[in-house]
């Protein structure tokens, strides 16, 4: 037996379409977000599926005011947030690449914690993104050669500690003082 929905009210959304609303969501903003299906069309199965959220006049101003789904406040998840965006003209993806873009420099300049904090991203996020405008960050030749590193990876300071001062893996640790003892050794440098 088929279930059948109680159309509790009929509605005009933003852009004037009829639709059958079937619930309403209180929200914080002082009007409800409404769900349903445009009028007149089959539900379901081979029709138009689910419910939807019905862009009302109030729901289109609300999101033009709100660039990110960071500072959306709705009764619904973001998955359902960005296709309204994009139901009402937005480019949620390119707006974030933008939003990036604007504040390369500091994420050029500045690490990974503290762009995170002047910003309000997560450090996953900064190092994600300075990845895709920057590229992979490879440092000059022989660089462990040069000081403070050199004296860093030489003395008897805990892998650990090393790794972090140089920004590497504990294991690129022990390799680098392999090859400083070696060419100690041996007398020879290599990259």
């Amino acid at each position: 037996m088929a279930r059948t929905a109680t159309i509790i009210r009929k509605i005009a959304d933003a852009f004037g379409d009829p639709w059958d609303a079937r619930e309403d969501r209180p929200t914080q903003h002082g009007w409800p977000l409404w769900l349903g299906w445009p009028s007149g069309v089959p539900r379901g199965k081979g029709g138009v599926g689910g419910p939807r959220v019905i862009i009302t006049d109030s729901l289109l101003h609300y999101l033009e005011e709100h660039r990110t789904a960071r500072g959306v406040d709705l009764p619904v998840g973001s998955g359902a947030i960005k296709r309204l965006w994009r139901i009402i003209g937005r480019d949620y993806y390119g707006e974030v690449a933008e939003w990036w873009a604007a504040r390369a420099e500091d994420l050029a300049s500045l690490t990974l914690d503290a762009f995170a904090r002047k910003h309000a991203v997560t450090e996953s996020a900064a190092e994600m993104w300075r990845l895709r405008l920057f590229g992979k960050r490879l440092r000059e030749a022989g660089w462990w050669h040069q000081e403070p590193a050199k004296s860093l990876l030489e003395s008897n300071v805990a892998r650990a500690f090393v790794a972090d001062s140089l920004g590497i893996s504990i294991g690129a640790v022990g390799r680098l003082r392999w090859c400083l003892r070696m060419e100690n050794t041996c007398g020879t440098q290599t990259d």
